[in-house]
């Protein structure tokens, strides 16, 4: 008996499948079609072949075992294999207040993980360490763009005092930029719109479209003005 019989009795006796795997809404499903065999009691009364019509079983040649699953993945941290999760944050839902609630989470259930007195009396306890952060990221960002837009006012209100050379007309343009900036904040707040990059960048983008009205219509009105004080 060799040991081809062996994986032959084996294979006959279950006749199990594989259809390498599906991709479902991002999700990765490994696709077989299992066979015959449900323990290993199952696989130890496999026979394998018959000598003088005395069945030879699996059980009689071999010991059985349990052997891991298929793997996916690793994770690897300095060298050394570590569990790890992924946080993945629904579309359109704020990543800055997701991470926070995952911190919340992750103290919640902090004294609730395993915990190991060792011989030497030393305590170990599982932690959750945090492997990739976006927080820094996204205050830097955020910070970025915030001090972008400040300056941006500030540029522009002193381009218009220097272009414009009438102290009262620059002054009521250079208002409008600080006025429609706290109005635009106020009616995010109101309607619950976050201040990602996107809306930032589109409040630093509007602002010379702001400029440019409020110049048009400062000149509109000095000319209305002249043309009503013009004798007849």
């Amino acid at each position: 008996m060799t040991l081809t019989d062996v994986f032959q009795a084996v294979r006959t006796s279950n006749v199990d499948v594989g259809a390498r795997t599906i991709e479902i809404n991002r999700v990765q499903y490994v696709v077989r079609g299992l066979g015959l065999i449900e323990s290993l009691q199952d696989i130890e009364n496999s026979v394998v072949k018959l000598f003088s019509a005395v069945p030879v079983r699996i059980k009689d040649v071999a010991t059985e075992t349990l052997g891991p699953a298929m793997r996916r993945g690793a994770l690897d941290k300095g060298g050394a294999e570590a569990v790890g999760g992924v946080v993945v944050v629904r579309f359109g839902e704020n990543p800055l207040a997701a991470i926070k609630n995952v911190k919340k989470k992750i103290i919640e259930i902090s004294p609730g993980l395993p915990r190991k007195t060792l011989t030497d009396g030393t305590v170990s306890q599982v932690k959750i360490v945090p492997f990739y952060d976006r927080t820094g990221l996204i205050h830097e960002t955020l910070g970025t763009l915030n001090r972008a837009l400040v300056d941006e006012i500030l540029v522009t209100i002193i381009v218009v005092l220097i272009m414009v050379m009438h102290l009262r007309s620059s002054l009521l343009i250079s208002g409008l930029l600080p006025l429609t900036v706290l109005m635009v904040f106020i009616a995010m707040k109101l309607f619950k719109v976050d201040a990602n990059i996107v809306a930032l960048s589109g409040i630093a983008i509007a602002i010379g479209t702001i400029v440019d009205m409020g110049i048009v219509v400062s000149k509109n009105s000095s000319c209305s003005m002249k043309t009503a004080n013009y004798p007849r």
